[in-house]
């Protein structure tokens, strides 16, 4: 008879006794075009459901510094973040660093988010751009006030060549030693370039730096920048009056503080660690790099509930924001010139966020771990329609409840071979788990060591190039290495590494009747292109002889050389008897379970 049941995903509590299923490095795939099992008529598929490998890896790419802690993709170019340096990686498999200042490596994720001309990056609790002011190299980003309408004294002026504005002074003392950035204009020529406030006039114009020339010609106008803000700035000037930077004193860059980065709309969003404050750049229609330009007085607070902000995503043109304890809200760009960023009131999702990088768009809605802080936590959920659901089981929450904690669990979102993947990696409880929101199904990957058992697996970031054409490469980044792999479904190791492979079925009892067990036997399916199937079909996979039980629970390994063993528990799990393993193939071996077979005779007693 058909043993559906051996082609599912991970359902096991803590109590073996209660469920037992375990899916390691398989997936369930859903046969479409079968029928239902009962009574089935000529003609129908062999099962509903398949078990296939999961996908592997192949090295690519080795940053200089590790680990990999951030990916990015577009314009079918790749980066990634490697300790604490960017780099670009190359169709060879090179990677250049781009230089600049350090991002700084606290251990965590960072996130990045690619535009055209800049690459904006949250690392280290800090933002950061590559490709402002120059192409290749990082900068870290202050407040700064945007400048518009910037004029240079004429030589008729009272400071020939002073930088000042259309209706006259625009700076003061406390202004010296911050930094502008000209970035144009267009009524003379102007030389765009960075440079400091030198000496602010008695007119309220400036001199940026000792013999600095801002324009070809005396007199330019509508000139457009940024001064780059300073905190605790003060000032000892002797008297009103030209004075030299030396008179100065000068506070430290008041930079851009980030715990989480989003982008809508042509603008950039920083949520502020442990905080309920968000920041907004600049918009694009204001600048052609909004994100150099973030002003102190932009920015909005998360209102309904006293949480700060743990986590952030656009999505669907709102803006989400997770709370740490209790109430998630969705923003939207209202398109006032005033006030352009509200909250949406009829959209206010009662639960926070426990792991701020977990969260991830899927499917139609985002998803996330969470709960409330009064009701508990560790759930993980989808949003649909602004209406969360729970996609955790209670077998997935016993799991993580047995965790120290769950807070830094990092996630990512892939779509291959016809399912949508939330992958999700616990750094502290070293494991890997894995939702498939096209099935509702949830299995296990990771990396096997006969000593010290399952580990969790090496990617944690991924990244898509060649969207929708033949080149589609997927590529992720390991949480440990500097490596960046290939991950694809013909690609049969893990970086050289046998893949282990385990389904632990649910159990099998019939009120505790003996069961008399004769034949397990398993459809195998060989997906290695180079290795042909035994005999050049697929494979039947017989255990015979299995003696009796009035409570079984059957267990497959896959070493990843084509070899399965079958074990089996009368005990639930707390001793093994295991069949010696049947060899198809020697070597790396890609094998999926397309069915299970059982025949068996009901005892009496």
């Amino acid at each position: 008879m058909e043993f559906d049941a051996f082609t599912s995903g991970f359902y096991s509590f803590p109590s073996l006794d209660a469920a037992s299923q375990m899916t390691m490095n398989y997936y369930p795939d859903l046969v479409e075009g079968s029928l239902p099992t009962s009574g089935v008529p000529q003609g129908s598929e062999k099962a509903r459901m398949v078990l296939t490998p999961t996908p592997g890896i192949n090295t690519f790419c080795v940053l200089p510094k590790a680990p990999v802690r951030g990916m990015a993709a577009g314009g079918d170019g790749l980066c990634a973040v490697g300790g604490d340096t960017f780099y670009e990686v190359n169709s060879d498999g090179s990677a250049t660093a781009h230089t600049g200042i350090s991002l700084g490596n606290d251990g965590l994720p960072v996130q990045i988010i690619l535009n055209e001309g800049e690459a904006v990056i949250m690392s280290a609790g800090y933002l950061f751009c590559d490709g402002f002011p120059t192409a290749g190299v990082v900068t870290q980003f202050q407040f700064s006030a945007q400048l518009n309408d910037l004029v240079v004294e004429p030589e008729t002026g009272l400071f020939p060549g002073a930088l000042t504005g259309d209706t006259g002074g625009i700076f003061y003392d406390s202004d010296v030693g911050s930094t502008v950035v000209i970035t144009g204009g267009t009524v003379g020529t102007w030389y765009p370039g960075t440079y400091e406030i030198y000496t602010v006039n008695t007119d309220g114009s400036a001199f940026l730096g000792p013999g600095e020339v801002l324009c070809a010609t005396m007199g330019a106008m509508q000139g457009q920048g940024y001064e780059w803000l300073r905190s605790g700035t003060t000032n000892t000037a002797p008297a009103p009056g030209p004075y030299l930077l030396a008179h100065a004193t000068v506070g430290p860059p008041d930079y851009v503080r980030a715990a989480h980065i989003a982008y809508l709309d042509g603008t950039y969003f920083a949520s502020a660690y442990a905080s309920n404050i968000v920041y907004y750049s600049a918009n694009e229609a204001e600048s052609n790099q909004p994100g150099v330009s973030w002003d102190p007085l932009n920015f909005f607070t998360k209102e309904a509930y006293p949480d700060a902000v743990l986590g952030m995503i656009a999505d669907h043109e709102q803006l989400y924001l997770f709370g740490a304890e209790q109430s998630t809200e969705v923003w939207n760009d209202t398109g006032s010139g005033t006030n352009p960023y509200q909250r949406n009131a009829s959209y206010m999702i009662h639960y926070g966020c426990q792991a701020a990088f977990s969260v991830c768009r899927l499917a139609a809605g985002v998803a996330w771990i969470g709960g409330d802080a009064a009701r508990g936590m560790r759930m993980a959920f989808l949003a649909t329609g602004y209406v969360p659901q729970r996609i955790s089981t209670a077998a997935i929450e016993k799991a993580w409840n047995a965790y120290t904690t769950v807070a830094d669990a990092v996630a990512y979102t892939i779509i291959q071979d016809g399912h949508e993947f939330w992958v999700i990696s616990f750094p502290t409880a070293d494991a890997t788990w894995v939702y498939d929101a096209t099935l509702a199904q949830w299995h296990q990957r990771g990396a096997w060591n006969g000593v010290s058992g399952w580990h969790r697996h090496a990617a944690a970031y991924h990244a898509c190039i060649g969207i929708g054409t033949s080149a589609e490469s997927h590529y992720v980044g390991d949480w440990q290495l500097g490596n960046i792999y290939k991950m694809a479904a013909n690609y049969y190791q893990d970086s050289g590494a046998n893949i282990h492979r385990r389904r632990r079925a649910p159990h099998l009892s019939n009120e505790k009747k003996r069961r008399f067990y004769s034949l397990f036997e398993l459809d195998a399916d060989n997906n290695s292109d180079a290795m042909p199937d035994v005999d050049q079909e697929s494979p039947r996979l017989r255990w015979l002889r299995l003696g009796a039980s009035r409570d079984r629970i059957f267990q497959v390994d896959d070493d990843g050389n084509g070899h399965l063993t079958l074990s089996y528990s009368d005990d639930n799990c707390v001793t093994w008897t295991t069949r010696s393993a049947i060899a198809l193939w020697t070597g790396p071996a890609n094998l999926s379970i397309t069915a299970a077979y059982l025949q068996y005779t009901e005892g009496t007693g």
